[in-house]
């Protein structure tokens, strides 16, 4: 059973997916007008760092030297979008009971996803903001999407 989609009434707290980070500052800005409190995890800071690494030595390896300073500016600019927007780290605690529960989570799932979702869990959120709706949804989250088009966020 999936839950609907929250209403902007319905949740004030929300974290942000690594998908959530590559919206764009004008997305995470629309949902601090409408009223909401931006969570990063730490495995989520992780994800994203890795991720933009990555991108920057596969720019690096095809000569793309524009994306590589345009990725680098974005990895050297990202702790003071998290200030500017007022995004709190937060690092849940992730127990052996949770490791076992992973575990039962990740037969269909991404395990990183599962372990991001345990720790919302154990920090009490349950939104997230994402691109990946479908798989947050089958967990049991709250999602808001970032290509969501009922909502007015761009």
């Amino acid at each position: 059973m999936t839950n609907p989609s929250p209403t902007r009434e319905d949740v004030k707290q929300v974290v942000v997916d690594t998908s959530g980070f590559f919206a764009g500052a004008a997305k995470l800005g629309a949902l601090l007008a409408d009223g909401f409190k931006l969570i990063a995890l730490d495995l989520i800071i992780f994800e994203f760092v890795k991720v933009v690494d990555r991108e920057i030595n596969l720019a690096k390896q095809a000569a793309k030297l524009s994306r590589v300073k345009t990725l680098t500016r974005l990895r050297d600019q990202f702790p003071a979008l998290l200030q500017e927007l007022e995004i709190e780290l937060i690092s849940p605690e992730f127990s052996i009971r949770d490791l076992k529960k992973l575990y039962s989570l990740t037969e269909d799932k991404d395990p990183g996803d599962c372990m991001i979702w345990l720790k919302m869990q154990n920090a009490g959120y349950s939104s997230i903001l994402t691109d990946n709706t479908k798989d947050w949804k089958k967990l049991g989250a709250d999602v808001i999407g970032i290509y969501d088009k009922r909502s007015n966020r761009k």
